[in-house]
């Protein structure tokens, strides 16, 4: 759990633990660009994850306190390795996705 949570972390989206510190997951915030937790990048991962990649993880976004966040169970060390690989990839593709959008957005108006 604890080489997960600190390869997370280490991720230019990934804030905060919020938790689960004591069990088989950990709680971490998905940042957005402005590196604030977001609600709709953290659901995006969580959709990409899992249909895409078929990596499952739990959208906690909506629970009290957990703006942006994601619930990760921790596997074995070779799923735990994918898990930060594919995690880290999605979520810098989805960061440079919106990025690009906001420039094409702002140079359209």
């Amino acid at each position: 759990r604890g080489i997960v949570l600190d390869k997370l972390l280490k991720l230019k989206y990934v804030g905060k633990n919020k938790g689960g510190l004591d069990a088989n997951f950990i709680l971490v915030e998905i940042l957005n660009k402005d590196l604030k937790p977001d609600n709709e990048i953290a659901n995006k991962l969580y959709l990409t994850l899992a249909k895409e990649n078929k990596i499952v993880v739990r959208f906690r976004g909506n629970e009290l306190g957990c703006n942006g966040c994601l619930r990760i169970s921790i596997g074995t060390s070779e799923e735990n390795e994918i898990l930060v690989s594919t995690f880290e990839k999605v979520l810098n593709d989805i960061n440079n996705q919106l990025e690009l959008w906001f420039v094409i957005i702002y140079f359209h108006f």
